[in-house]
């Protein structure tokens, strides 16, 4: 999974295809409108918290927001949990990896 973006330009897509301004968003996330543009300008990078408030708030996906090459649907949908299933996994260290096909080896196992 590729980061294409940031989140500033994802914050601007997202109001250029809902055609709503920054004030819109503030109402709908609690981020000052002023925040929302230095974010917009680069000026600002929001800690991970507020960015993850602010992609559940507008019912986004959170790694989309972030600027990853994911789909912008929620994580409630089957496509956007694969994929942060997928980017979770990937940030595992290889051993760590290695433990979670191990038990979800045991949890298929157990299913039969």
């Amino acid at each position: 999974m590729d980061k294409i973006s940031d989140i500033g330009a994802r914050i601007k897509e997202y109001r250029t295809a809902e055609n709503i301004t920054l004030l819109d968003i503030e109402k709908l996330t609690g981020v000052r409108a002023q925040t929302l543009n230095r974010y917009e300008l680069g000026q600002r990078t929001p800690k991970i918290d507020v960015a993850l408030d602010i992609a559940d708030k507008l019912k986004i996906n959170p790694l989309w927001l972030l600027g990853y090459d994911v789909d912008i649907a929620p994580i409630g949908t089957k496509e956007a949990l694969i994929d942060h299933i997928l980017f979770g996994v990937s940030q595992l260290t290889p051993q760590n990896q290695e433990r979670l096909a191990d038990y979800l080896t045991l949890l298929l196992q157990s299913q039969q």
